[in-house]
């Protein structure tokens, strides 16, 4: 016998057996029926009988959903990252008046009996998508415990929808100092002057989220070194090196910085979260914008270029073509990649490794957006870059 998941792929009984008896439990107590309900890259409508999900492989999994009232109207979405060990059972139950779902305590007989109901309870829950196991690894090969923990919101929680408050004034000295650096960043988004409507968005009242609730993205604290002169301003704009490492410096080896990356597209496709939409642009940006460090750090931009081909080509689809325009050289991220690719054509020392990683990743996107590079019918073969053997 044969188990099907549920877009038809087929899955062996060993396999089907294995995670039934080492697969992770998520139970959800009381949610609501017609709760719109997921994990991973899949989601449902839970019925009336629904109280999660079963066979989880271990690992960090991003559950979420959206309660929904019986008018139909769908609330902001709600989510959590977690990192499910073999055989463990998370319990959560529903709290009506928030309309979430929240940790519950249960002692460990609970647990055990719990696990020892696993039979009785099997109709009640849903399978593991097993289907999307593939493309979720690919995702989160560098989400680390302290990427997760570094990035969380305190609460745990990430909301699509931020419930925001004015930012006080600064209490003292100390605190104004803070306030104008933060401003002063504001102001130049990550390099760039501020526009007439964002000289206007800057004179109102700012606006934080309620303390908490935030995901605590990376941000460089300067764009250039103190004391720079206006030439090498210029030229800290231009190559964002600067800035790129401050937020290497953040984090234990450089690698992190993709566990960042794919944390902040995950909270955006999957948590509905419009500020990681903004950070994955950011570093993006940043990772595209850098000439000094694509040539320190070769390793870490192969890794990068294997991280967009999967955001960009193998997640076309579940993105719903937000990368896509009319036009594609009015594309922020068009620009950026064309950009990136030109650098490593140009730059002096670069590896196979990187060479076939950025092949194939313009050939992906021909494919799936059909986007065409027009700098590489310029190049020369004595333009090239120097292939250097590892």
């Amino acid at each position: 016998m044969i188990a099907a998941t549920s877009n038809g792929l087929e899955m062996s009984p060993e396999l089907a057996k294995k995670l039934f008896h080492e697969g992770a439990i998520l139970l959800v107590l009381n949610i609501p029926s017609s709760t719109e309900f997921g994990i991973d890259m899949k989601s449902w409508t839970t019925g009336h009988k629904f109280k999660g999900i079963k066979m989880i492989p271990p690992g960090y999994h991003y559950v979420y959903y959206n309660a929904v009232n019986s008018h139909g109207d769908v609330a902001p979405r709600i989510g959590f990252f977690h990192k499910f060990q073999p055989q463990e059972v998370v319990v959560k139950i529903w709290n009506s008046d928030k309309e979430e779902l929240e940790d519950k305590v249960v002692t460990d007989e609970e647990l055990q009996r719990i696990k020892n109901d696993q039979q009785n309870l099997d109709s009640y829950l849903g399978a593991y998508p097993y289907d999307v196991l593939e493309l979720w690894t690919k995702l989160t090969t560098h989400i680390s415990n302290h990427v997760v923990s570094k990035l969380s919101p305190d609460s745990g929680i990430i909301r699509s929808a931020l419930e925001l408050v004015a930012e006080s004034s600064p209490a003292s000295s100390t605190d104004e100092n803070q306030y104008l650096k933060r401003k002063l960043r504001r102001k130049w988004k990550w390099g760039r002057p501020q526009n007439e409507e964002e000289k206007e968005e800057s004179l109102l009242p700012q606006m934080v989220p309620t303390p908490g609730t935030q995901i605590n993205y990376s941000q460089p604290k300067e764009i250039y070194p103190p004391n720079s002169t206006p030439s090498e301003i210029t030229q800290h704009f231009m190559d964002k090196t600067y800035a790129f490492e401050q937020i290497i410096q953040l984090y234990p080896t450089p690698q992190d910085v993709l566990g960042e990356f794919q944390f902040s597209f995950l909270c955006f496709i999957l948590g509905l979260n419009y500020e990681s939409f903004l950070q994955w642009k950011n570093l993006l940006e940043l990772f595209c914008s850098c000439e000094v460090a694509l040539e320190k750090y070769i390793d870490l931009y192969v890794d990068f270029i294997r991280c967009l081909q999967v955001h960009l080509c193998e997640c076309s689809d579940i993105e719903d073509n937000f990368l896509m325009c009319d036009n594609a050289e009015d594309n922020l991220i068009y620009k950026h990649v064309t950009y990136l690719f030109k650098t490593i054509y140009t730059s002096s020392v670069v590896n196979d490794d990187l060479v076939n990683s950025i092949a194939m990743l313009q050939d992906q996107l021909r494919r799936v957006f059909n986007w065409s590079f027009q700098y590489e019918q310029e190049e020369d073969d004595e333009d090239l870059p120097v292939i250097v053997d590892d």
